[in-house]
């Protein structure tokens, strides 16, 4: 009995030994082949190919982001006084200037020295009023 178990053991290591064989000259012929794909191509993206008519479409063109150029109306606050088309303005005269011109732009916030006061005045008149303001880079 023993000597069959003996046996068994050594045919265990063989048929180990020749499946890691055959796995390893599976992958070699793989790759000296070109890969392991069903279909006719060279891995170029040309060929034949096996694949089902719902795998074709490709994309033809790459789209690019959208940029939207917007228009500011730009509006300086120079310490206490806001600049507007070459004109220095209170900021009630200024508001309603806006009003007018802003209605498909946005305001364009200068700060050259503005007091605090000033600027922060600017803004909570845009919020009230619903005009869009961005904060020029200085």
């Amino acid at each position: 009995m023993k000597g069959r178990l003996l046996n068994n053991k050594g045919a265990v290591h063989i048929a180990i030994i020749i499946a890691i064989v055959a796995v390893v000259a599976v992958v070699i012929v793989g790759i000296a082949t070109g890969g392991f794909g069903l279909g006719g191509g060279k891995g170029d993206g040309e060929g034949e190919g096996n694949v089902s008519e719902a795998g074709t479409e490709q994309a033809t063109e790459v789209s690019e982001p959208v940029v939207e150029e917007v228009d500011f109306l730009n509006v300086t606050v120079s310490e206490n006084e806001y600049l507007y088309q070459n004109s220095r303005l209170s900021l009630e005269e200024l508001m309603e200037k806006l009003a007018a011109d802003a209605v498909n732009t946005k305001v364009k916030i200068t700060d050259e020295n503005a007091s605090k006061r000033a600027y922060n005045n600017l803004i909570d008149a845009l919020e009230e009023k619903n005009i869009g303001y961005i904060k020029a880079d200085v």
